[in-house]
């Protein structure tokens, strides 16, 4: 009888210690991460042409970023005009995970336009050993991309002499979350505008509809999705962004980004803001007429004294 309770004194220590362990854990992952963020960015250290190609117009090249420590960050594809106009427009772009080079072909190639699009240093896990710290490297990506984003800001303005005045960050979809802690992180950054996105990851859950579909347990994984992302979260960090310009462009139709979850984002932010909405479903990296709509927006938004463009485009 001793015997059998000490061996259940010294279970009931193991599993408390697991408990507090754990609970710690995720305490530690929730904080706000915005001082990690800026620690792994460091400064702009390497930057590497890995290609190069030319339209009739522009040149392209995809970049891999370096911070000065001497760590990969990201890669982006970078599109400069070859006769610049002086009145150009920078656009610094988080876009969904499938868009990849395909955005240099959604985005209209212009000689008042520059486009610089982050990309995401995330696979998916194949082995054991990397599903085994999946998370662990998720949240690793998430840092990189951030940090990525705001190395390419510092390449923009220090080295291809964009003024800061005329750089637009935008978030679509999945990097409507990156887009909102940089906007939040970066004051060089003029203006932010977030395209069918948002944040508020508990509502997301909820209104996913793939989760209900497969009998997942909505609401544990809601609250799961927010004590091990949630450091990622825009809603957070949104109000930081002021007094620089947020512009949320959403939809009363979004599959992954819910009215809540946009609405979310806007009631964080802080004035000077403004949000509107569409009926069309959630933005594809394929021309559509969702697309074009959203496209020729963001055009009248970035030149609104232009003449072929009028208005301030939302």
């Amino acid at each position: 009888m001793e015997r059998l309770r000490s061996v259940l004194k010294w279970v009931g220590i193991v599993l408390g210690s697991g408990i507090i362990c754990a609970g710690a854990a995720l305490w530690y992952m929730d904080l706000d991460k915005s001082r990690v963020i800026i620690k792994v960015a460091a400064d702009l250290g390497q930057v590497k042409t890995v290609m190069t190609r030319e339209s009739d117009t522009s040149v392209i090249r995809l970049l891999k970023l370096y911070n000065s420590e001497g760590d990969y960050l990201v890669d982006c594809w970078f599109r400069r005009p070859k006769q610049l106009s002086p009145q150009y427009q920078a656009i610094l772009l988080y876009a969904g995970v499938k868009t990849k080079e395909s955005i240099l072909d959604l985005i209209p190639d212009r000689p008042d336009l520059i486009v610089c699009a982050i990309q995401y240093p995330y696979e998916r896990p194949r082995g054991f050993f990397e599903h085994l710290i999946w998370l662990w490297s998720v949240r690793q990506a998430g840092f990189r991309v951030v940090a990525g984003g705001i190395l390419a800001t510092t390449y923009l303005i220090d080295r291809e002499r964009v003024e800061g005045i005329r750089l637009t960050l935008i978030g679509a979809s999945l990097g409507s979350f990156f887009a909102g802690i940089h906007a939040s992180i970066d004051t060089r950054v003029s203006r932010t505008l977030i395209v069918h996105g948002g944040g508020n990851f508990r509502a997301m859950a909820h209104a996913y509809q793939r989760l209900k579909d497969r009998g997942w347990p909505v609401g544990p994984t809601a609250w799961l999705a927010e004590r091990l992302f949630g450091a990622f979260d825009p809603v957070r960090y949104v109000h930081r962004i002021a007094p620089r310009e947020l512009v949320i462009l959403a939809t009363t139709h979004d599959r992954y980004f819910p009215p809540e979850s946009a609405q979310a984002l806007y009631d964080q932010a802080r004035e000077p803001k403004k949000i509107f909405w569409t009926h069309t479903d959630h933005v594809k990296s394929r021309k559509d007429e969702a697309l074009n709509s959203i496209l020729n927006s963001l055009i009248a938004y970035l030149f609104p004294e232009n003449p072929r463009n009028p208005g301030d485009g939302f």
